[in-house]
């Protein structure tokens, strides 16, 4: 990831009101308060169990650059991009990320052996230039955005592995 705080609002369809980080890049982002890095984005994602709303504080004192979220958090320890829905913004950001990859792009989808098929194919493409790929099996709407931002837009080769879980995800 290339883009300053305000490009990524602007992909994701953002508001980010004026703020010092606004022109800063941030290192990473992350969906997870357990695993967030100094500099990070933050995605505030709702579920049926967890809000990741309820971790700002946490994340901030980690030291996370900024966090997206869904609705207004008065008095928010970080700068905060507002979008609709977090997810599809992920989504949105992962768009515009490959948008400026010149990587060549293999897809991988099927109802077995797909994270076999990814890391063989990815192996074998190592040998001709770098590569990014999914970690694990993080093949859904929430790792399949993220494992493309992850990479760093200078690899020859993206082996990303899809699952379908939703009706027209295919």
């Amino acid at each position: 990831m290339r883009m300053t705080l305000r490009q990524m609002a602007a992909a994701m369809q953002a508001t980010l009101p004026s703020c010092e980080a606004e022109g800063r890049v941030p290192v990473c982002i992350s969906t997870d308060s357990r695993t967030v890095e100094a500099e990070a984005l933050f995605f505030c994602i709702p579920g049926a169990r967890f809000d990741g709303h309820d971790f700002l504080a946490e994340v901030a004192a980690k030291g996370a650059l900024a966090a997206v979220v869904e609705r207004d958090i008065p008095h928010a320890p970080l700068p905060l991009l507002r979008v609709d829905a977090v997810v599809p913004a992920l989504g949105r950001l992962a768009l515009e990320h490959r948008r400026q990859c010149r990587g060549k792009v293999v897809g991988i989808t099927g109802s077995a052996g797909k994270t076999t098929v990814k890391e063989l194919l990815a192996h074998l493409l190592a040998g001709l230039g770098p590569v990014a790929k999914n970690h694990k099996n993080l093949n859904n709407h929430i790792g399949l955005p993220s494992s493309m931002l992850a990479a760093t837009g200078e690899e020859a080769f993206w082996v990303m592995e899809t699952g379908v879980n939703f009706v027209g995800d295919m």
